[in-house]
C-alpha cells in the first residue's frame, strides 16, 4: 500500500462555497431594498461563516494513511486538530464510544502507544465517509511487522 489521502468529495466541498456565494448575492440585493437593517445583515453573516469558516476548514480536512503512519487533520484553518502516530509505536487499536457533553455517543479510534499513552482519534464526518477503507488500511498497516 502506498500513501492514501482521504478528503471530502468535490461536490461536498462545493456546498459551503455555493451557500456563501448565494448569501453574499442575496445580501447585496437586500442592501438596496427598503427593509430593516437586521434583515440586511443576516445574509452577510451567513456568507462570512460559510466562506470564512466552513469552506476553508472542510478544504483543509484530510486523513493520510501510509505504510508507516497515520495522520488526521480537521478543525478550523487557524486552529487545526491534528492526530499523528507511527504504526511502529502503536501497541493496540480499538474503536470506543465516549458520550459528549449532552450525553450523545461519539466514536473514537483509540490508539495505545508504547509507554501507555493513548490517542483518541475522533471518527468525524470525513472519517465516517471513508470509514471502512481507513480502518482496513490502518489495521493492515498495524498488523504488518516492522
Amino acid at each position: 500500500m502506498v500513501s492514501v489521502i482521504y478528503t471530502f468529495a468535490k461536490s461536498t466541498l462545493a456546498i459551503p462555497w455555493c451557500v456563501g456565494a448565494v448569501a453574499l448575492a442575496a445580501g447585496f440585493v437586500l442592501v438596496r431594498q427598503r427593509i430593516r437593517l437586521p434583515l440586511k445583515i443576516v445574509p452577510f453573516v451567513i456568507a462570512v461563516m460559510a466562506l470564512g469558516l466552513f469552506a476553508p476548514a472542510m478544504q483543509n480536512d484530510k486523513i493520510e494513511v501510509t505504510l508507516d503512519s497515520f495522520y488526521l487533520r480537521t478543525g478550523l484553518w487557524w486552529s487545526p486538530n491534528e492526530h499523528r502516530f507511527e504504526f511502529r509505536d502503536a501497541v493496540r487499536l480499538e474503536i470506543i464510544t465516549i458520550p459528549d457533553v449532552k450525553g450523545r455517543p461519539d466514536r473514537y479510534m483509540r490508539v495505545t502507544l508504547k509507554g501507555g499513552v493513548t490517542d483518541d482519534v475522533p471518527i468525524n464526518d470525513l472519517f465516517r465517509s471513508h470509514e471502512d477503507d481507513i480502518l482496513n488500511a490502518v489495521t493492515n498497516a498495524f498488523k504488518q511487522p516492522g
